[in-house]
């Protein structure tokens, strides 16, 4: 296959692979939840990607255009907090919170950062924690 050819493969691919997340988002954007569930996961399939995990997360915690599942929701956003996504650590810790499960003192500590403190997604979080001796 020729260089020129090769290029023109990866260019294609890259603009037809990145358009199912972009498509995804901006039904999510649309309220359009049933169909944006549906293009986030073919885009988790397609192109791997740490934003639809992100998305899909706050579909189910929310219950946008499904039936709310903590469960789900957690462990989409735990798929996208290890690939670096803090917005999804700020939900994850949410998620658990409000399953009533503790969070670790690392997490708590994060909650009350410089960095969470700019993030909505971090903001109105309350822990339960209970001071741990």
């Amino acid at each position: 296959m020729s260089k020129s050819l090769s290029l023109l493969l990866i260019f294609f691919n890259t603009i037809v692979l990145g358009s199912t997340l972009k498509d995804a988002i901006l039904s999510y954007e649309q309220k359009k939840f049933k169909e944006a569930k549906k293009l986030f996961e073919n885009a988790i399939k397609e192109e791997n990607s740490v934003q639809a995990n992100y998305f899909l997360g706050k579909i189910y915690l929310f219950g946008e255009g499904t039936k709310k599942d903590p469960e789900k929701a957690l462990r989409y956003f735990q798929k996208a907090e290890k690939s670096g996504n803090i917005k999804a650590k700020c939900l994850k810790i949410k998620t658990l919170l409000q399953m009533g499960k503790e969070i670790s003192k690392e997490e708590e500590n994060f909650l009350n950062s410089p960095l969470a403190k700019t993030l909505k997604e971090c903001k109105n979080i309350k822990t339960t924690n209970k001071d741990k001796k």
